[in-house]
């Protein structure tokens, strides 16, 4: 299994499976994937400045919890997340 991360206003996919309030809070994407499994992508809300602090740490407790997944990061920051 694989997280990929997304910023909103950047390049995101048509759907996605979750988005991640700026508060690192997760709901279900109002347009759910009809993919095959294998990944769960998740679109983070933000204001032009790449992930908050509350994401970054939502980021990092998911991959705690999930070691064996792999992460995925489409943006760049100067944040260190996990993965």
């Amino acid at each position: 299994m694989n997280f990929q991360f997304y910023l909103k206003g950047g390049i995101v996919p048509a759907v996605y499976d979750f988005d991640m309030t700026d508060t690192g809070m997760l709901y279900p994407s109002a347009a759910q994937a009809s993919r095959s499994k294998g990944c769960v992508m998740i679109l983070l809300e933000n204001s032009g400045n790449g992930p908050t602090l509350q994401q970054v740490a939502t980021i990092n407790q998911l991959c705690t919890i999930n070691p064996e997944w792999e992460s995925t990061f489409f943006f760049e920051t100067k944040t260190a997340l996990a993965g």
